[in-house]
């Protein structure tokens, strides 16, 4: 017999007789921050994602703003400051999109 939540072999799947066994679940979501970058003579819309913990806020977020043609390599910090977040269409659940 098998201790309290060992997984035995099922037809090529894993099954636990007592229930899968009890983790603490972190959660987290995804903010996907969006602006337009400084590339001419079309601007681009860029994004990067930022993993939030549960509980966690959206905010300032800073950046190299020398890949993107916002500044200079020797003063290249930039911040992303959100203006507008709304639901995140495509990935869904808790995730959200954060305009910059």
């Amino acid at each position: 017999e098998m201790g309290g939540g060992d997984p035995v072999p099922t037809r090529g799947r894993w099954a636990f007789p007592n229930g899968p066994p009890r983790q603490e679940v972190s959660v987290t979501y995804r903010a996907e921050y969006m602006w337009i970058d400084g590339t001419e003579p079309t601007p681009e819309i860029r994004s990067k994602t930022k993993i939030v913990p549960d509980g966690g806020e959206i905010g300032i977020w800073g950046f190299d703003g020398s890949s993107t043609n916002q500044a200079t390599g020797d003063n290249s910090d930039v911040v992303l400051d959100p203006v507008f977040t709304c639901p995140d269409p495509i990935r869904g659940g808790d995730n959200v999109l954060v305009l910059c």
